[in-house]
């Protein structure tokens, strides 16, 4: 799920990322917001606002992520197929609520313990993180975001009501 914030302090546009460790790299890795399907009652759009809030304390409705499409992370090796997300949460992140969910641990249980920090909106940045998955949904989210009209994009914005968040 990529997840696209203004920074209150800032006004800068930003990416939610997770840094946490994978033993495979043997560091600390960002990477978007990620989990699998344990549930299928939940499905792949339920399991992705489940793990934007395990991951982020981001509680939100199903209707504001926005599908960006679906992408193989290495269909000569493995069967894993990924639906990316975004969610934009411009005009509802209070300072309050970044400073905590950047300060806060999180995770579902004590070996997973995920940190969560902000970058810059910027390919470049992206790049840097090595993560295919937050690379190719970045991609994607690109590609939807140039067909997508001004009377959409405004359609889009969290109508007004701060509830959606918690």
């Amino acid at each position: 799920v990529l997840v696209i914030v203004i920074n209150p302090h800032t006004g800068a546009l930003e990416l939610l990322v997770t840094n946490q460790l994978r033993l495979p790299t043997g560091m600390r890795q960002m990477e978007c917001l990620a989990g699998m399907i344990d549930d299928n009652a939940l499905g792949v759009i339920g399991t992705a606002a489940a793990e934007l809030a395990a991951e982020s304390s981001i509680h939100l409705r199903q209707k504001y992520l926005h599908e960006l499409g679906e992408f193989y992370t290495s269909q000569g090796l493995l069967d894993e197929k990924l639906t990316a997300y975004a969610v934009e949460l411009p005009l509802h992140v209070t300072i309050d609520l970044y400073d905590y969910i950047k300060n806060e641990k999180h995770g579902t249980d004590t070996y997973e313990v995920i940190e969560i920090a902000f970058i810059p909106f910027t390919w470049a940045k992206v790049i840097e993180t090595k993560d295919a998955k937050l690379i190719c949904a970045y991609a994607l989210y690109e590609k939807w975001h140039a067909t997508l009209t001004a009377e959409a994009l405004e359609d889009m914005v969290v109508d007004g009501k701060a509830d959606e968040l918690q």
